[in-house]
């Protein structure tokens, strides 16, 4: 994506993420590549590659039967991005259990938003996909708050 607008960060155009050799687009980045698949199967998300991504988001959205897909999806999707950033642009190294843990932290950070009927569902929810981060892992101002909630993500009614 980036070859395609002239900046060039490393020195070809292929997926950082995975060793498949393809060039890296958007159906490839968030759908089909190896190390993405890995991290939507965690959660229980499969996709379809035949229909558009409009098509394939319904489709998931319609199979996972949570109140909360868009979220998920918004949040698992922005953590894959910013892992493909910090390889590019940091040289960090990438993986699916740092993936999950920075997942479950921007989940909790975005829990305040969250309809508070959903909040407890929700947080069982990702007590059982994504196990809680050492205290080390979330890195923010709110480290506290998200420490505090994601020992065991409960919430008092």
């Amino acid at each position: 994506m980036l070859g395609r607008r002239h900046f060039f960060v490393h020195t070809n155009n292929l997926y950082v993420l995975c060793n498949t050799g393809k060039a890296e687009d958007i159906n490839h980045l968030f759908f089909s590549c190896l190390f993405s698949n890995s991290c939507w199967s965690k959660l229980n998300i499969h996709w379809e590659l035949q229909p558009s991504i409009e098509e394939r988001v319904q489709l998931a959205k319609l199979n996972f039967q949570e109140p909360w897909f868009m979220e998920i999806f918004v949040f698992a999707a922005w953590t894959i991005w910013n892992l493909r950033n910090g390889v590019i642009f940091e040289r960090k190294a990438c993986n699916r259990r740092l993936w999950c843990n920075n997942f479950r932290c921007l989940s909790l950070l975005q829990l305040c938003k969250m309809k508070e009927a959903y909040r407890q569902p929700f947080c069982s929810w990702l007590d059982f996909v994504s196990p809680s981060p050492p205290p080390s892992v979330c890195s923010s101002s709110l480290a506290g708050f998200v420490l505090g909630l994601g020992k065991s993500c409960k919430l008092s009614k």
